[in-house]
């Protein structure tokens, strides 16, 4: 059996402008992933090396970056993410693009789970086709200690997250600015953010 750890880290606030205004942005927590105590962007890297160098490209092999923001997508380690972004023609999206935008550089699996075991398989990315990624898993995980590791991330991350009152403060001051300069849009207060970081998912999968 594999073991998988999930650590969570306070995304730090930073200063933009927006409209000659100070702004800032960041903010939230990421969710970085181990298996077998190493990062799997590290596994990643190592696996997407040969195809990448051979397209001449070496320097994007392992650039996948770990998951941020307000929500901790419980059900997302389970095969059903709330989140739309993190489904990906019947996989799941576990790490995304340095840019900030998860779909510009996905890292794609498939989550199977069978009895007592959760298998994380079928490895690919979808802008590189042709990139073998074989020797990338699988991963089997037993399910009791995979639920209660996921558990303990989702608990983490709202501390770090909702029940913090730098992230609520610097949030309310983000979106002060935000809705100032962009009255049309709707920008959740923090009340529905910290709302959605608190609410536990799917944990138990029948």
């Amino acid at each position: 059996m594999d073991d998988l750890h999930i650590e969570i880290e306070a995304r730090p606030w930073k200063l933009g402008s927006t409209g000659g205004r100070t702004l800032l942005y960041g903010g939230g927590a990421a969710t970085l992933i181990h298996i077998n105590g190493e990062p799997l962007i590290d596994i990643v890297g190592r696996c997407e090396l040969p195809c990448a160098s051979a397209d001449g490209q070496a320097d994007l092999a392992g650039t996948c970056r770990p998951l941020w923001g307000y929500r901790f997508d419980h059900g997302l380690f389970f095969g059903r993410p709330s989140d739309p972004e993190l489904r990906h023609q019947g996989g799941i999206v576990l790490m995304g693009c340095d840019c900030g935008v998860v779909g510009c550089w996905p890292l794609v699996c498939r989550l199977r789970i069978r009895d007592q075991r959760i298998v994380w398989d079928s490895f690919r990315q979808p802008f590189r086709p042709k990139w073998d990624h074989g020797e990338l898993g699988p991963f089997i995980f037993h399910r009791v200690a995979y639920e209660d590791e996921v558990t303990r991330a989702h608990e983490r991350f709202v501390q770090l997250v909702a029940s913090s009152v730098d992230q609520q403060r610097n949030y309310e001051e983000r979106t002060r600015v935000l809705r100032s300069d962009h009255p049309d849009h709707d920008w959740p207060d923090w009340a529905t953010v910290a709302g959605n970081v608190s609410v536990n998912g799917p944990g138990a999968v029948p």
